[in-house]
């Protein structure tokens, strides 16, 4: 099995400023998470860029799971991203924040598909 991770903390940027002093909380998490799905024996694939994540998303097939978060889920106007169409049932949403969902989202993700 293989998963696909992309988060906003995933970009390179994003990792540069946390390693001088910036937000790192949400970076745990993510590896954190990384860590408990390869002892499951899943490989994780961490995105590091939205291009990347547009080539990717030409073969999410071969994903068994996609976590993502509400920004890198959204696409102009709060809606799915196009490519993810058609992946609704193995899509994860990491909510750093503790959010109850957004309107746009909650459809397609399940709030008991968000992880808080």
């Amino acid at each position: 099995k293989d998963a696909l991770v992309f988060t906003m903390d995933s970009i390179q940027s994003r990792i540069d400023e946390s390693k001088r002093g910036g937000a790192s909380g949400e970076m745990t998490i993510r590896l954190a998470l990384c860590d408990g799905l390869a002892a499951a024996g899943v490989e994780c694939h961490v995105v590091r860029s939205d291009s990347e994540f547009e080539r990717e998303g030409k073969s999410l097939d071969k994903y068994s799971l996609i976590f993502l978060d509400p920004w890198t889920w959204a696409a102009r106007g709060w809606k799915m991203k196009p490519f993810l169409h058609g992946h609704e049932q193995k899509l994860y949403i990491l909510d750093f924040f503790g959010g109850d969902g957004h309107p746009g989202l909650n459809p397609t993700v399940p709030l008991s598909r968000h992880l808080t």
